[in-house]
């Protein structure tokens, strides 16, 4: 998956990674979004995040988004919640049966 490289890369001084074609610096727009027990909306700086954002690429991490604090229920509803289709590799997916593919390559992050 690369996942280590990516561990690696936050370790280091990185002013910025890009992951699923988003920005690192621009994750925070969606946390409020993602996390707690009754989330608010998100917000249109949250939306232009996700509408940016490789959705499949995305979705194929589920499981590993508790780690970081984050809902993947909430995570898999945002694309709705700012008006745009989920994706078809998001649906049925929960962070149980969602492990890490194995045809993941550091491809999906990219240091800038």
């Amino acid at each position: 998956m690369g996942g280590g490289s990516f561990f690696i890369v936050l370790a280091g001084r990185v002013s910025a990674i890009t992951f699923c074609n988003i920005d690192s610096n621009q994750l925070s727009y969606c946390l409020p979004a993602v996390r707690g027990r009754s989330p608010p909306p998100p917000t249109e700086n949250c939306c232009n995040v996700v509408r940016q954002a490789n959705l499949p690429c995305l979705c194929s991490y589920l499981s590993v988004l508790p780690m970081f604090g984050i809902d993947p229920v909430a995570a898999v509803a945002l694309p709705g919640n700012c008006n745009l289709e989920t994706p078809s590799e998001c649906h049925g997916k929960s962070p149980l049966n969602s492990l890490v593919s194995p045809g993941h390559t550091h491809n999906d992050f990219n240091v800038i």
